[in-house]
């Protein structure tokens, strides 16, 4: 009788097993490989006085942030979520290091690192257009890396499909050597859809859109969305008109996707007339210095009523070849995999534009 129950016992065991996985296995959910992406850091403070550092899981998952800031060890402790996001607060000239703890072996002991810019200057890098090819964007970001840029910025066209987190995954693992050790500032673009999940992945200091500004050492820098309504009953004009006007820093820095003043066909895009008639303007009244911009897959130096036009250069293998005129042009190089980047003192911006070959294609100092 003993047998017979025993044998029934052990066939039930076994179909509980099969239906149920993992019921006996104890902390065998830790082994299952979780799909997520991560880390990367945005500035989560207008005068980056604070840094997230983020990660994304496929199902929620419990993580705790272990942070080093050279003297102090002390760990960061969450819930069960999809979106990990751990504001740390920073300073300037400090090194950080970054390490997760967690159950899922693909994430545990993470480490990411951010060296803190000091008080009188910084570096940053642009490139645009990763949504072209995730090859060269992972190219581009272990040779961007070896200049230590303190943060980069993407002008727009970061992946084929913002609302597919497949997609999302193939960015930041290609882009896993420069995201690890670098802060990133998202621009949105033409191929890009602002919305409920980019909210989520972008933790910047303007938390409710895709338009923000931060002051840094001497420089004030204000990242826009080109492709939302821009006249100027618009929200993102009026804000912008209050962060020109209260801006106090000796250099103002613009940021947007749309190239307004470009040698490719590109100029006709549906977005130039607003541009045009209502942002160009404001950016001179205000005196902007430096304007950066992305769309075109080349690298492009302009300058109009005392205004430097960048277009920083693109991932894209396929460049745009000029087509038109651009009056207000002073170099062009249309190769591809061209990034260009800043240095920014109390008085000058450099520019350097660089190909992926670390051959310098252009450069050009800003003075006052």
């Amino acid at each position: 009788m003993f047998t017979v129950l025993k044998g029934i016992w052990l066939k039930i065991a076994v179909i509980i097993g099969v239906l149920v996985p993992g019921l006996f296995a104890g902390h065998a959910f830790a082994q299952n490989i979780t799909s997520g992406f991560g880390p990367y850091m945005t500035y989560s403070s207008k005068k980056a006085k604070s840094v997230t550092v983020a990660y994304f899981t496929g199902k929620k998952e419990k993580f705790n942030l272990k942070i080093h800031d050279g003297k102090i060890v002390f760990v960061k402790k969450e819930n069960k979520v999809k979106f990990h996001a751990f504001p740390v607060k920073v300073e300037p000239s400090k090194n950080y290091q970054f390490t997760i703890e967690s159950l899922i072996p693909q994430f545990h002991g993470k480490q990411s690192c951010l060296s803190m810019f000091p008080a009188d200057k910084f570096r940053f890098a642009v490139f645009g257009d990763t949504a072209e090819s995730l090859n060269d964007f992972s190219k581009m970001s272990e040779t961007v890396k070896q200049f230590a840029p303190n943060f980069f910025i993407i002008p727009g066209n970061l992946t084929k499909d913002s609302y597919n987190f497949d997609e999302w995954q193939k960015f930041f693992t290609a882009g896993e050597k420069l995201f690890k050790g670098c802060v990133f500032m998202p621009v949105v673009g033409v191929k890009d859809y602002y919305g409920q999940i980019w909210e989520k992945l972008f933790d910047v200091s303007n938390k409710r859109f895709p338009f923000y500004s931060y002051e840094l050492p001497y420089a004030t820098v204000i990242v826009l969305n080109t492709g939302m309504y821009l006249e100027k009953d618009s929200a993102q004009y009026i804000w912008l008109v209050e962060e020109l006007k209260t801006a106090k820093s000796k250099w103002k820095i613009v940021v947007f996707h749309h190239a307004p003043f470009s040698t490719t066909a590109k100029k006709n895009d549906k977005s130039m007339p607003q541009i045009h008639a209502t942002l160009i303007p404001l950016l001179e009244q205000y005196k902007v210095d430096l304007v950066i911009n992305g769309m075109d897959n080349l690298y492009e130096r302009s300058v109009k009523n005392g205004i430097l036009y960048i277009t920083g250069g693109s991932v894209s293998p396929i460049t745009d070849t000029p087509g038109s005129d651009n009056p207000y042009r002073q170099f062009e190089y249309h190769a591809k995999n061209v990034f260009t980047l800043f240095d920014v003192a109390s008085d000058s911006i450099t520019v350097t534009a660089h190909t992926l070959q670390n051959e310098t294609v252009d450069t050009f100092q800003l003075k006052k």
